[in-house]
């Protein structure tokens, strides 16, 4: 319960510290099982936080490849990663217990009705944890080198949809968008 995992997951010499809230190993078979708590009022699926298939004109440029998705009954999509908690816990977790695979990895869900408590597995995450890594591989050299554009088309928690309804970009005025589309460049130390 509640392991620390520093220093396991290294990208661009930056270490990674993360603290797993449960690791599970089956008596019987061996499995391990990742797990993190989830309390709230919604019931997510560790999949739909952590991946999203978005159309093509609001795709963000991925961090990475694009992340293939075949969800039952339906067409292979293509998603990018837009949490990496799961996936990052599943690589320490393999690399820490010289795991031949990641691990399997679930959310339990705790919601304020006790009777709705359930496991919601990552279904086929250990398919994708590698494709996961170089996302944030590729996020990291980015923070390094002090990139930080294209901001995301769109965000999960807008706190300022309410001050900026019609978006972010025409709320902060045409010099600003200048320079977050590369456009510009600031002057001196300070911002236009």
């Amino acid at each position: 319960v509640e392991k620390i995992l520093d220093d396991q997951l290294v990208f661009d010499g930056i270490p990674v510290h993360m603290r797993v809230d449960r690791i599970d190993r089956n008596a019987e078979d061996g499995r391990v099982r990742v797990i993190d708590y989830k309390t709230g009022k919604t019931s997510l699926d560790p999949r739909n936080a952590h991946l999203r298939v978005w159309s093509e004109a609001k795709h963000p440029r991925p961090l990475g490849p694009l992340c293939v998705v075949k969800p039952s009954g339906r067409k292979e999509s293509y998603c990018c990663w837009t949490d990496l908690q799961l996936p990052l816990y599943a690589a320490a977790v393999q690399a820490v217990g010289k795991l031949a695979a990641p691990p399997e990895a679930c959310y339990v869900l705790m919601p304020e009705a006790v009777g709705e408590t359930r496991f919601a597995v990552f279904e086929n995450l250990s398919d994708k944890v590698e494709n996961a890594l170089e996302w944030a591989k590729e996020a990291t050299r980015r923070i390094r080198d002090g990139v930080f554009l294209p901001p995301a088309p769109e965000v999960k928690y807008d706190d300022l949809l309410a001050i900026a309804p019609e978006g972010l970009l025409p709320a902060l005025g045409e010099e600003w968008q200048m320079l977050l589309n590369g456009n510009a460049t600031f002057k001196g130390d300070t911002a236009p």
